[in-house]
């Protein structure tokens, strides 16, 4: 645990990746906070689908790659 707390997380998302594709039971709730702050993302997108948003992309793209991960594990 003493070495989640020295990672930074959730801000550096290609760390976390790594971690929940290691290891997705233990990063269940760091993988749930991305999730939610992609949604609140996505909701100020369809207000401003004009207006580029670089953090939308990078969780889409983290989304996407740790989702087996963790599909894998619940089922």
């Amino acid at each position: 645990m003493s070495g989640r707390q020295g990672n930074k997380l959730p801000s550096n998302l290609p760390q976390l990746q790594n971690l929940i594709k290691r290891d997705p039971t233990s990063y269940t709730e760091e993988f749930l906070q991305q999730y939610h702050h992609y949604q609140s993302h996505v909701e100020i997108f369809t207000f401003q689908p004009d207006k580029p948003n670089k953090e939308l992309a990078e969780l889409v793209m983290f989304l996407a790659q740790v989702g087996r991960a963790l599909l894998r594990e619940n089922t």
